[in-house]
């Protein structure tokens, strides 16, 4: 059960770092379409990045429900 916390957590670190990294970074600098409406950063820092956080967060609200010594 600890390992599955562990690597939850991880996930979540792992979520925050990207997000600086994506901001910082100038390989996401280009746009999504040829419209020019959306950078690739915005689209991962809206779209891709909170997804794989929500999902992280779900799973390690389930295992400390259902894995709860109670």
């Amino acid at each position: 059960m600890m390992r599955k916390i562990h690597i939850l957590l991880a996930v979540q670190s792992l979520v925050a770092v990207l997000v600086s990294v994506n901001r910082l970074g100038t390989w996401t600098l280009a746009y999504v379409l040829p419209n020019e409406f959306l950078r690739w950063v915005d689209f991962n820092n809206m779209l891709v990045l909170p997804l794989i956080s929500l999902v992280a967060f779900y799973l390690l609200k389930k295992t400390l429900e259902y894995d709860s010594p109670q």
